[in-house]
């Protein structure tokens, strides 16, 4: 199995999770579901949730005839009791000798359990005193099934896991979409792409929010500072260009935008504002010594920029080693933080 996303999960698959009241109904899905998802170019591997090399497992099903079971007293709790007794065992009151206690446990010989004839003729006591065996209470079939029986949300859920090499999450979400449309399931039936996919979501909405909560903080800085509300917006004018660069560098790089790619982001719109902080700082002085408009950008932008470049080639060569090493915390690679940082501060800085 291959996978070479590093997102920091741990969790080498995507899911496809189905969602319905009736485990059979959901296992009659699935070969559908497996064959969409196999059409997705860099899927190496589907399965089930509890499915291990020898596929689905196979159980044996026991379905009480209500009617005939009443008819001769003997319930179906008994049955499925009596059952459960005979091939699991009970335990019974411990036995107690002088010096010790022993436990004690109730089952059937593994001889009297072995084919599905023998549970066929399980007795059951009637109501009349008679000896009614299982075939006669119930029909018994063999079929596919999952090892267990997981719930959410007072539903039976059936996950389908999908190994594959893409290393975006997002472009690979976004093709079990298209795998996925026109997939036609019963009344109350649903499929979703799982907790992994809520949770990057979610992580989606707490970038924009920070996002949106740092450009806030600078905006009322800059107009603080600056005593105006005007000139904040050229400052964040600045904070566009820098997304531009993050973007082309991350697609030119081949590096998957993840948790280390959104801190540096919220890290970077506090960077790349300090360039032009300088810039309309000294444009500010030269325009209270009298100098007009277009002299004071033209002479601020002489004056600034050296230092400009210095700043931002320092910040650049100090964040290669981050941007080409391989170092990581708990298995997270610090990578994409230097290389978003960087690319961000080139195009901010250049345009």
């Amino acid at each position: 199995r291959i996978d070479g996303r590093d997102d920091g999960s741990g969790d080498p698959n995507v899911r496809v999770v189905l969602q319905g009241d009736d485990t059979q109904i959901l296992l009659a899905m699935v070969p559908e579901v497996r064959r969409r998802l196999w059409t997705i170019p860099s899927v190496l591997s589907v399965q089930t949730e509890d499915e291990d090399e020898q596929g689905i497992e196979e159980e044996v099903r026991v379905r009480v005839d209500r009617f005939r079971s009443n008819r001769v007293g003997v319930s179906a709790r008994e049955v499925a009791q009596t059952i459960g007794f005979a091939l699991q065992g009970v335990n019974l009151p411990r036995f107690q000798t002088d010096d010790r206690e022993v436990q004690v446990r109730l089952y059937l010989e593994r001889e009297d359990r072995k084919t599905l004839q023998q549970l066929k003729n399980f007795t059951f006591r009637s109501r009349g005193g008679q000896d009614v065996p299982l075939a006669a209470l119930a029909t018994i079939e063999v079929g596919g099934a999952t090892g267990r029986i997981y719930r959410e949300d007072g539903q039976t859920r059936l996950s389908i896991k999908t190994f594959a090499t893409k290393d975006d999450l997002k472009g690979l979400y976004a093709e079990i979409d298209r795998a996925m449309e026109g997939f036609a399931m019963p009344r109350g039936y649903t499929w979703n792409k799982g907790e992994r996919f809520r949770d990057l979501q979610d992580t989606d909405d707490t970038l924009v929010f920070g996002v949106t909560m740092a450009i806030t903080f600078v905006f009322l800085l800059m107009g603080v500072l600056f005593e105006s509300f005007i000139l904040p917006f050229c400052v964040l004018f600045s904070i566009p260009f820098a997304f531009l660069g993050v973007y082309w560098f991350l697609f030119l790089t081949g590096t998957p935008m993840n948790m280390m790619s959104m801190v540096g982001m919220i890290i970077l719109i506090g960077v790349v504002v300090n360039n032009a902080i300088v810039l309309v700082d000294m444009i500010n002085r030269l325009r209270r010594d009298g100098v007009p408009r277009l002299e004071a950008i033209i002479e601020a932008g002489r004056n600034r920029f050296r230092p400009i470049l210095m700043t931002t080639f320092t910040t650049i060569f100090g964040l290669l080693p981050m941007a080409v090493g391989n170092s990581n915390l708990m298995g997270t690679p610090y990578a994409p933080l230097g290389r978003t940082m960087t690319g961000g501060l080139i195009s901010s800085t250049m345009l």
